[in-house]
C-alpha cells in the first residue's frame, strides 16, 4: 500500500494537469527537484512530498495530516512574465482552496494552504529565475 504522503502528491499531479489554468500544466511529482538553467527556459511544476503528521482519531483510527509543496519555476526576461507566474501561483491556489477534496483522493480534506514564498527574490538576482512555492496540507483518516 502506498504511502498516504505520495498518494496525495500523486492526486495533486493529478488535479493541477487536468484543470482547465490559462497555461496547460505538466506537473511531475519528485523528492528532490532540480533544474538546470537551460531546463528552466520552460515552466517547470514540481509536486513533493514534504511531511506528514499523525494525530490519534480514536481507538482504530489516526488523522495524517500530509504536507505536499508544488514549485513552480521558469527562467524569466521582464517583469510581465514574473507577474504571469504570480498569477499562477494565485490561480492554483485559488483552484486547489475550491476543490477542497481531490478527485482521485475523495479521503482526504484540504486543512491549509500557503504561498511562501510567493517569489525568490534570490533566484530572480542570481538566476533571473521565477521560484514559488505553494504548501498544501491534507488531513486524511486512517483506520487500523
Amino acid at each position: 500500500m502506498n504511502s498516504p504522503l505520495v498518494q496525495l502528491a500523486d492526486a495533486l499531479v493529478n488535479a493541477l494537469n487536468g484543470h482547465g489554468f490559462p497555461q496547460a500544466l505538466n506537473a511531475t511529482r519528485a523528492y528532490q527537484p532540480s533544474f538546470g538553467l537551460e531546463e528552466l527556459n520552460e515552466l517547470r511544476v514540481t509536486v513533493v512530498p514534504k511531511s506528514a503528521a499523525i494525530e490519534r482519531a480514536a481507538r482504530d483510527s489516526d488523522f495524517i495530516d500530509c504536507a505536499v509543496s508544488i514549485g513552480l519555476q521558469r527562467r524569466v526576461a521582464s517583469d510581465a512574465e514574473i507577474d504571469y507566474l504570480v498569477n499562477l501561483a494565485d490561480d492554483i491556489v485559488e483552484a486547489l482552496s475550491a476543490q477542497v477534496r481531490l478527485a482521485t483522493m475523495p479521503t482526504a480534506v484540504l486543512i491549509a494552504i500557503a504561498l511562501e514564498p510567493a517569489y525568490s527574490p534570490e533566484h530572480l538576482d542570481e538566476h533571473r529565475t521565477f521560484t514559488s512555492v505553494i504548501t498544501a496540507t491534507y488531513r486524511v483518516r486512517r483506520h487500523a
